[in-house]
C-alpha cells in the first residue's frame, strides 16, 4: 500500500504509524537487473565493525597469558610514526593501559 502511494504527506502518515517507509532501492534493482545484494555487494568490513572489537580482544589476549603488552609497548615506539600521529594519536604505554 505505501509503495503505492503517490502522495509524499499521505506516505509519510503511513510510515510513522507501520514503521516502514517502503521498499530498499536494493530491492528494486533485483526485479531490473537480477542484483542480489547478498552476492553483488561489497561489504566493507572496516565499517562496519562494531565499537571496542580491537580492545575487547586485546584485553582477552592479555587475560589469556598469550600476549606481552611490554612487547607491543617497544614495539609501537619502534614504527615511525607521521607527525600528524605524534600530536596525541600514537597509542602509548598499552602495557599501563591492558595491564
Amino acid at each position: 500500500e505505501i509503495e503505492d502511494e503517490d502522495r509524499v504527506s499521505h506516505r509519510a502518515s503511513l510510515a510513522k504509524v507501520s514503521g516502514f517507509t517502503g521498499l530498499s532501492a536494493l530491492h528494486r534493482l533485483h526485479r531490473l537487473y537480477k542484483f542480489d545484494f547478498i552476492q553483488d555487494l561489497v561489504f566493507d568490513a572496516m565499517h562496519n565493525l562494531p565499537l571496542n572489537v580491537v580492545s575487547k580482544h586485546l584485553h582477552r589476549l592479555v587475560e589469556s597469558r598469550t600476549f606481552n603488552a611490554k612487547e607491543l609497548d617497544s614495539r609501537l615506539q619502534a614504527i615511525p610514526w607521521p607527525s600528524e600521529m605524534k600530536q596525541g594519536h600514537v597509542p602509548v604505554k598499552a602495557s599501563k593501559r591492558l595491564g
